[in-house]
């Protein structure tokens, strides 16, 4: 949906919407506009700050907040200006002042009035810091649980395997000769000592896997086809359907396992597939026909092997006279235009890139180079 918002919004308008800040009291609410700047901000917000809504007002996260904490801020909410789609319960970390951690469950979304005006975005945020802590404080002691499993298991496995190899040489008269009852004695040993071998890699195993695999670790790394682009396309499903857009070979370019990430840079790169799609969702209505189509090459650099992934449409592409500006904010004509340069940045910030390129048949084709190599 193609945003445009012509300055703030007036007090009036303002005043239609402001009840809605308020029901959820005692969790913090508010109003952002285009540029992050808070029209509105009820009292629990305020007081987190130590501050009064009124103080507020025309402020942003750089006012209050590090660098680092409102820029992830400011490119998640970017993200929703340009695709439209709200976060729910997404879990924010935040830094004190005092270097403490503070963390909370946040859900935004863009507000529009009857005349169809966005009026900015609505978030939400509930502090569950004490909820955060219990859970890291149960991981940590469920992970000290799993190493001493695992240390159980290879202290008992590793005798019990040695013992058994020794009776099986044994048996097969390695160390002598031995008659037929001895013979049997020594294979029924064998036997229970193998059934005990089993069960008890059975139940560590199981157990072991109880443990790791209810979350209760944070997995090292994600597949990035299946973990993290398949979500962001899920999520356009219905609007690819809306608008007649056809999926042309739904990433078999990307196989499952190939690309691997660490769950750190999950949502910066869920951002850029968030407002590469978007912007394919603007340009087609279902008599075009659209079609999408994604894939991925591989780059050698200093030794290593950078995957390059690519979103393409069957629209026309942009016009050589505006493609110096498709990274530059507030420059675009049909939506907010900070959305391929929030894009820009995130990949440059940790050594990757993003750039576009006109095909042949005149299509676009915007190519991402993800910053870590494939291993």
């Amino acid at each position: 949906m193609d945003i445009n918002i012509e300055g703030n919004p007036d007090e009036k308008e303002l005043d239609k919407a402001e009840h809605i800040a308020w029901i959820y009291q005692p969790d913090s609410a508010y109003f952002i506009d285009i540029r992050g700047r808070y029209l509105r901000v009820n009292v629990a917000k305020a007081k987190h700050w130590n501050t009064t809504p009124e103080a507020m007002k025309n402020k942003t996260d750089f006012d209050y907040m590090s660098w680092t904490d409102a820029l992830k801020i400011f490119y998640s909410e970017n993200s929703i200006w340009e695709t439209s789609i709200p976060i729910k319960d997404e879990i924010e970390e935040i830094t004190n002042p005092d270097g403490t951690k503070r963390y909370n469950s946040v859900s935004k979304k863009l507000v529009w009035l009857k005349s169809g005006k966005i009026i900015g975005i609505y978030g939400i945020s509930r502090d569950i810091t004490d909820r955060i802590i219990v859970q890291q404080e149960l991981a940590r002691a469920r992970e000290i649980y799993l190493k001493m499993i695992r240390i159980t298991n290879h202290d008992i496995q590793g005798p019990l395997s040695t013992a058994i190899a020794m009776l099986e040489r044994a048996i097969g008269g390695r160390y002598g000769k031995h008659d037929e009852s001895v013979k049997a004695a020594l294979e029924d040993i064998d036997f229970e000592l193998g059934r005990i071998k089993n069960t008890t890699s059975d139940y560590l195993n199981n157990l072991s896997y109880l443990i790791d695999g209810a979350g209760i670790g944070e997995k090292p790394l994600l597949d990035m086809r299946m973990e993290v682009i398949e979500p962001v396309l899920e999520n356009f499903q219905k609007e690819f359907d809306r608008r007649g857009i056809q999926i042309d070979n739904k990433f078999r370019a990307v196989p499952i396992g190939r690309i691997r990430v660490p769950a750190e840079d999950r949502k910066e790169v869920q951002i850029i597939f968030n407002n590469l799609f978007g912007n394919v969702c603007k340009k087609f209505s279902p008599e075009d026909n659209g079609k999408i189509s994604f894939g991925v090459k591989y780059e050698f650099h200093n030794g290593k092997e950078y995957p390059i992934l690519n979103v393409w449409d069957s629209g026309d592409g942009v016009p050589e006279e505006n493609r110096s500006q498709l990274f530059e904010p507030y420059k675009s004509e049909t939506s907010t235009g900070v959305g391929l340069h929030t894009c820009r940045e995130i990949a440059r910030s940790h050594g990757g890139d993003i750039w576009y390129e006109h095909t042949g048949a005149g299509h676009p084709n915007f190519m991402f180079r993800y910053w870590r190599s494939v291993e």
